[in-house]
Parts: structure tokens; C-alpha cells; sequence
């Protein structure tokens, strides 16, 4: 809980202090100052336990900042290369998209789907493998004698 110079409570830092704090975060221009209030793609949560609202700050370099408005502090930030990293590897292999986080049943229909996939891709690898690297079976005296003793057709 936040109280003010006046010794009134407040739930959250006044706005025109946090865009001032969120100016002096770094020595380039800001390029945008937004207040979310729902999740967006890199500021997210599986289970909901991020809180919400929260002030995002782009700067033209790149660097975004998702500031606490309860308590001033740097909730997130992401660089380029961070959220790159967010799709390649959460994204990829998480499957923590936002479409399917807010669709859980959905979730689990993908991920099993593609479980299943990836169990049949395997076991087909198993299967060629096995067919390939196998023993070869050696023949019998008889077959060799006997595929030797035939005579070749002759065409007519």
C-alpha cells in the first residue's frame, strides 16, 4: 500500500510520476508510453499471476520497460534479441501463444496432437533404422547350390 505525502493511501504511484520515472529509465527518446491492461504478447502470464495494469515504455532503441504502477519497480524489460527469444523458444516450444493460453482446452488438444505426431515421427525412425542396421540373414547351403544350379532363360 502506497500513502501519499498527504497520508492518503493510494493504490497505485500517480501517473504524470510514473511517465516521468519511466522517461529518466534510459538517456533516448521514448518512443511510445502505453497502459495496458491486458496482457500483450511479450508481457504475459500462464496462470495469471502478473499484475495488471502496467505501463509500457518503447524507447527508440529498442528496449521496452513494463513498469509497476503499485510500486514504480521494472516489472519486464525485453530487448530486441529477448523477444526473439520469447518466439523461438517460449513461443516454440511452450506453445504460449495468447490465442491458446486464453483457450486451455485448445491448448491441450495441440499439445497432444502434436505429441502424438512427434511419438509416430520417432517411431518411424526406430522402424527404418532397425530395418537398416539389422543383421542380414545368411543363406543356407541348399539356397546358394540351388540358385547356382539354375539355368539361365533363355529368351525366345
Amino acid at each position: 500500500m502506497l500513502v501519499d505525502k498527504a497520508g492518503q493511501r493510494r493504490e497505485q504511484l500517480p501517473t504524470a510520476a510514473l511517465e516521468t520515472l519511466s522517461v529518466r529509465l534510459r538517456n533516448t527518446d521514448v518512443a511510445s508510453i502505453d497502459w495496458l491492461q491486458d496482457y500483450d504478447s511479450y508481457y504475459y502470464s500462464r496462470d495469471d499471476s502478473r499484475d495488471l495494469p502496467v505501463l509500457r515504455v518503447r524507447f527508440d532503441d529498442g528496449i521496452w520497460y513494463y513498469l509497476d504502477p503499485r510500486t514504480g519497480e521494472i516489472a519486464a524489460k525485453h530487448n530486441g534479441s529477448s523477444r526473439v527469444y520469447r518466439w523461438l523458444f517460449n513461443g516454440l516450444h511452450s506453445l504460449d501463444f495468447a490465442f491458446l493460453l486464453r483457450n486451455r482446452p485448445l491448448w491441450d488438444v495441440v499439445v497432444i496432437f502434436l505429441s502424438i505426431g512427434g511419438f509416430a515421427l520417432s517411431l518411424t525412425g526406430i522402424v527404418a533404422g532397425w530395418r537398416r542396421l539389422r543383421p542380414k540373414r545368411r543363406r543356407t547351403r541348399k539356397a546358394s547350390a540351388a540358385k547356382a544350379n539354375r539355368l539361365p532363360r533363355l529368351a525366345s
